[in-house]
């Protein structure tokens, strides 16, 4: 297979860090010795170290040390944090050739990417799930969205102006696969957010550009069934705490199996059960869902 590369931007607080290992582990589970000898990690982080005090990691790990002006530089004149990907993702481009699948450090990986890997070398684009058509409405910054459309088409957008129909399919931006030949699409998407977020100044610009964009050259295909995002489920982050340390003298093949443990489903249905049952009082009160931490050597007894 061609040189391929995976891409996070892993900066700031632990949490974020943590996140980004525990992807990097399920990666690497995934995929049998050998099988991404092709396949490089990239990760932009402002704590290298962090990563580097990791032993026995089979992955091909390489850091883009950012530091916090970086940052700041890259979150730009519109001060946005979503444009960082972007800028991220343009520095990739231009200093790499090959197949680039970026992804958010809250995901988990389902399934090898071999596949999706050697189609982004033929040339295919790749974001993570259709989520909606933007006049579906199906949630309130969408709604807002599709409001905001509709009063400004054509859309002008710095000195173009662009007729963009509500028919358009909105889909999630937390994995991204495109080659690096596609480097173009991202000054397409830099610049319409850019220009768009200073008339709607909402989180869902960067994905809506990344969304067009990326259809109007060629049909998207879906990583679904690859990679689980849990962008909605942050209490992940009270469990990922818990169970690095507790395991923080396991091995990487040890963590790699013990990924099991974190049974992430079940919380999560928790979750909307706890609020789905919540009653008026307790709204009232502003009380909300807590995780339940694991007792994680109970685990480890019961399922290994």
């Amino acid at each position: 297979m061609a040189q391929s590369y995976i891409v996070f931007q892993a900066y700031g607080h632990e949490s974020i860090l943590q996140e980004c290992l525990f992807a990097l582990l399920t990666l690497s589970k995934q995929h049998a010795n050998g099988e991404l000898k092709d396949t490089q990690v990239c990760i932009y982080t402002d704590q290298p170290e962090w990563f580097q005090k990791i032993k026995d990691c089979p992955l091909q790990l390489h850091f883009r040390t950012i530091d916090a002006a970086q940052v700041k530089a890259w979150r730009g004149e519109i001060d946005f944090v979503h444009r960082v990907k972007i800028e991220v993702l343009r520095d990739m481009a231009r200093t790499h050739t090959g197949a680039i699948l970026y992804l958010d450090t809250d995901v988990c990986f389902l399934n090898k990417l071999t596949d999706v890997l050697q189609k982004i070398n033929d040339g295919h684009l790749y974001m993570h799930v259709q989520e909606s058509i933007v006049k579906e409405d199906i949630n309130p910054i969408f709604a807002k969205l599709h409001r905001f459309l509709q009063k400004n088409n054509p859309l002008k957008v710095g000195n173009e102006t662009i007729e963009i129909s509500t028919d358009a399919a909105m889909w999630n931006a937390g994995v991204l696969g495109f080659h690096s030949r596609h480097a173009p699409l991202l000054d397409k998407v830099l610049y319409f957010t850019d220009n768009v977020y200073k008339q709607f100044s909402k989180h869902v610009v960067e994905q809506f550009a990344f969304s067009w964009y990326f259809q109007q050259e060629a049909p998207l295909k879906s990583t679904v069934r690859e990679v689980f995002h849990y962008w909605h489920f942050k209490e992940m982050r009270v469990y990922l705490s818990s169970f690095f340390a507790y395991f923080k003298d396991a091995s990487w093949s040890e963590l790699e199996k013990y990924t099991e443990l974190v049974q992430w489903h079940a919380p999560m249905q928790d979750k909307c059960s706890f609020y789905q049952n919540r009653n008026g009082l307790e709204k009232m009160r502003r009380i909300y869902w807590q995780p339940r931490i694991p007792n994680w050597g109970a685990l480890l007894q019961q399922m290994f």
